[in-house]
């Protein structure tokens, strides 16, 4: 071992304090004082936190920042590591500092328990190696039983009935990286499908070649693939190379396994491409780049630097520094794009490549390359566990509204595989049906940023307008529901022209796991509601009907009976885009969220506007929660969500009871 210099006075009490195990009370911060004193120390432990807060920053999604000179910084311990903080603004590194080893099973006298591994990375991926790894880590011991494992292992979906997993899908084409040929499996004749890998990738404006019409016969045929391998982008020639190199037969790619010039052919595979993700045995994620040249850095020779990950600092005391595979995917662009959400939350394992690192996914759990440390991931799509579907459906939501498209058509399609892993309820245009109610209360979740309309999709979704869009606490509960909701939704049955259909289980919208014994009548209200007409009016029936058999719309009106009150805007706020509400005499009746503020001149009115009332509130009391509307003809279109923290008795004989039909 070479010799290393001697630590500072800081980094000295900090070593000699994070295992101290006599304190009752672990200590949290250690100061270090200024980053200047940090960046021209000789320590090093010192070396090695810079080099940690700058990797962080190049990881950062705004400018690059060294160490700031003249703040006061400290090292604080987290959940299982060390982080670096800023004393004066607050900011935490995603960095992590850890204590490591640097050969698996290493130990030292000094420290208790098992210290985890993390080797270097070097130039180029060592397949054996993450092969071992990842064997180890899904039940095998060895390399030479890897091949093995890989064969026998049952993805998620791969015991049903290929008809079953694939609905309406004749055919699934596979790319053989042995032979370099597409492979076509007839799903009619249900054969055992093969085990295969998808790539998830950016696109971008890179030509390429793509599975057309003219095309199919030569890429089937023997080797078909050859000729064109070397004039394929980068992403995806590593992506075979990778494949090869795991040792498995098939990979499936989007641009060469759909007829790219066959309309039907790609709308049968979009309307599957969960199923494609969710039925894999392992994802390859190309989340470096822009475009889909990025490329898989450490797959072909010399394509990234080799890098330290770890740094003797005493005689006993390696330090290791690793990085969040979330704080990696934040500032890349693969992020950012609308289909690559569910492709990445949907297999069970992934390879991650993402800013010039190597991370293997399993499930909500995540290794970094050449490290034995298992990462609990902050945020996975557990949305088929009813324990935490209202808290997924949220998160997926505000997370999901982010995503950007090249066609604004793709936003529910892109995202629909996670939403059939719903258990309970159904969905009607991307909104669950069960807390229906709350489900159409979203709001804009930048304070500054007004939702811009989307009308390919209905007003009363969130797939109706591009933004980010939030829910204040939305989940609800047996009694909320039948206490504080009184609306039934209607919308036309699809497959009969003539009838409507409501939207969930009795009554509206209790869940739809609950059984018909125990559905409860929905809360009388005074006056009473049962008097009050519920099902849509011939006239209202007729807009359905025209609406549906001339295709109006790409989306289904929806039809529901509610309260319905006038108020004016006071203080309209044109840079958060909100307002106060007036009712009747009470000045400050209220606030209302405004949605396409900047598209339209609706709101310049001095007039009322009008409100549907939706619910009270489940959290905040005898709170009014409604939508701001606009009449277009005989139809609304949402314009705003309001709450009114006023009380029923001061603004009841307001209220008067309509039909709504809402695009």
């Amino acid at each position: 071992m070479e010799p290393v210099q001697p630590l500072c006075v800081c980094c000295l009490l900090f070593t000699s304090e994070i295992f101290a195990t006599s304190n009752v009370k672990l200590k949290f911060s250690w100061a270090l004082g200024t980053g200047e004193r940090i960046q021209q120390s000789s320590c090093p432990l010192c070396k090695v936190l810079a080099r940690a807060w700058n990797e962080d920053e190049n990881l950062s999604s705004g400018p690059r920042q060294s160490l700031p000179d003249q703040k006061r910084i400290s090292i604080i311990r987290g959940a299982n590591a060390f982080l670096l903080h800023d004393d004066v603004s607050g900011r935490k590194t995603e960095t992590s500092i850890m204590p490591v080893v640097s050969v698996p099973g290493q130990a030292f006298s000094d420290f208790t328990g098992k210290l985890p591994f993390l080797g270097d990375a070097p130039a180029d991926i060592d397949f054996e190696a993450l092969l071992s790894r990842i064997c180890g880590i899904d039940g095998g011991s060895t390399t030479s039983n890897c091949h093995d494992l890989l064969c026998k292992h049952q993805p998620r979906e791969v015991e049903k009935d290929t008809q079953a997993r694939f609905p309406n899908l004749k055919t699934l084409r596979l790319i053989d990286v042995v032979s370099l040929t597409l492979v076509e499996f007839d799903l009619q004749l249900e054969p055992p499908l093969p085990r295969y890998v998808v790539l998830s990738y950016v696109w971008g404006a890179v030509p390429t070649a793509r599975l057309t019409s003219a095309s199919l016969p030569l890429f089937v045929g023997p080797g078909g693939l050859t000729e064109i391998s070397k004039s394929l982008p980068r992403t995806i020639r590593d992506a075979i190379a990778a494949v090869q190199k795991l040792r498995l037969q098939y990979l499936w790619v989007d641009s060469l396994c759909l007829v790219q010039n066959d309309e039907e052919d790609v709308r049968l595979g979009i309307n599957v491409m969960d199923i494609i993700y969710r039925s894999a045995y392992l994802a390859i994620i190309a989340a470096d780049g822009h475009d889909a040249n990025a490329g898989l850095p450490g797959v072909a020779y010399g394509s990234r630097a080799p890098r330290n990950n770890s740094w003797q600092v005493t005689p006993t005391l390696r330090l290791g520094v690793s990085h969040s595979l979330e704080g990696c995917l934040s500032t890349s662009a693969y992020q950012t794009r609308g289909w690559t959400f569910q492709e990445y939350q949907l297999p069970d394992r992934a390879l991650v490549f993402v800013k010039d690192r190597l991370f293997y996914r399993r499930q909500g759990i995540y290794w970094l390359e050449n490290s034995d440390r298992a990462t609990q991931m902050r945020f996975h799509s557990s949305f088929s566990n009813p324990d935490t579907l209202w808290h997924n459906y949220e998160g997926l939501v505000q997370v999901y509204s982010t995503k950007q498209f090249t066609n604004d058509l793709d936003v529910l399609k892109a995202v629909q595989g996670i939403l059939r892993l719903s258990q309970g309820s159904g969905h009607f245009q991307g909104l669950r049906l069960e807390g229906f109610d709350g489900c159409l209360l979203f709001n804009a979740a930048e304070v500054s940023g007004s939702l811009r309309r989307r009308s390919a999709f209905p007003s009363y979704s969130w797939a109706g307008w591009s933004g980010g869009v939030n829910y204040d606490r939305l989940g609800p509960t047996l009694p909320q529901i039948r206490h504080k909701t009184w609306i039934q939704y209607h919308t036309l049955d699809g497959d009969q022209d003539d009838k409507t259909q409501a939207l969930a289980v009795r009554n509206g919208l209790l869940p739809a796991r609950i059984e018909p014994a125990l559905v409860f009548p929905r809360y009388r209200y005074s006056p009473t509601i049962d008097t009050y007409p519920q099902e849509p009016s011939e006239e209202a029936l007729e807009t359905l009907r025209l609406s549906h058999l001339q295709q109006q719309r790409l989306y289904p009106l929806l039809h529901f009976w509610t309260f319905v009150f006038h108020g004016h805007l006071v203080d309209v706020d044109p840079i958060s885009a909100t307002a106060r509400v007036k009712v009747g005499g009470i000045t400050d009746a209220g606030w209302v969220m405004l949605d396409g503020f900047e598209e339209t001149q609706f709101f310049d009115s001095k007039d009322e506007f009008e409100f549907l009332m939706l619910r009270w509130s489940i959290y905040h009391g005898d709170v009014i929660e409604a939508l701001l509307i606009e009449r277009v003809g005989s139809v609304v279109e949402r314009r705003g969500v309001a709450k009114l923290a006023v009380g029923l008795e001061h603004i009841a004989d307001r209220f008067e009871w309509k039909e709504i039909l809402m695009a």
